[in-house]
C-alpha cells in the first residue's frame, strides 16, 4: 500500500497551478475589460497601410495543413498633431486562424481603406479597429478563472 502524499507534496504543485491560472486569468480578463472600455474611446479616421496573411513560424513536425494563418493589419491615424501607427484589430484575438478566417479579415481591411480607429484618450498610441474580444480571450478568461477556483477549493480542502 502506498503512502498518501504529504501536504507539502500537494501544496507545491497546487500553488504553482494557482499562480499560473491567476496569471492567465488576469491577462485574458484584462483583454475582455479593455474591449468593453474601448467601445467608449474616441474615434478618428485612419488608413490601412498594410494588410496581409502569413503563416507564423512553426516548429518541427508542423505541416501546411496545421500551420494556420495570421493576419497582419497596420494602419495610421492622427490624434491632435501626433501621427500614430496601430496594429491591433481586436483584443485577445487568436494568434492563428484558419486560412479562410485570415483571408476574410485581410479582405475586410485592404490597403488604402479608410477605417474608424478607436484610441485610448489617456494613451493615444493604444488603438483598436474592432473594440471586441476574440474567442480566445473568452475561453481563456473563463477557463483560467474556473481552474483557479477549482484549485483554490482543492488546496483549502488539503489544508483542513
Amino acid at each position: 500500500m502506498e503512502n498518501a502524499p504529504s501536504i507539502a507534496e500537494q501544496l507545491i504543485p497546487g500553488s504553482v497551478g494557482l499562480a499560473l491560472c491567476a496569471t492567465g486569468s488576469f491577462f485574458f480578463t484584462r483583454a475582455l475589460l479593455r474591449a468593453f472600455t474601448a467601445r467608449r474611446w474616441p474615434t478618428v479616421e485612419g488608413e490601412v497601410t498594410q494588410s496581409q496573411t502569413r503563416s507564423p513560424r512553426r516548429g518541427a513536425g508542423s505541416t501546411a495543413a496545421t500551420a494556420g494563418r495570421r493576419t497582419y493589419v497596420t494602419y495610421r491615424y492622427t490624434v491632435g498633431a501626433e501621427h500614430l501607427e496601430g496594429r491591433r484589430v481586436s483584443f485577445g484575438e487568436a494568434w492563428d486562424a484558419s486560412v479562410s478566417t485570415a483571408t476574410r479579415l485581410a479582405k475586410r481591411y485592404p490597403v488604402g481603406a479608410r477605417v474608424a480607429v478607436r484610441y485610448d484618450p489617456r494613451r493615444p498610441s493604444s488603438a483598436v479597429l474592432e473594440p471586441t474580444a476574440g474567442w480566445l480571450a473568452w475561453v481563456g478568461a473563463l477557463g483560467c478563472t474556473g481552474l483557479f477556483v477549482t484549485l483554490l477549493v482543492e488546496l483549502a480542502r488539503v489544508l483542513r
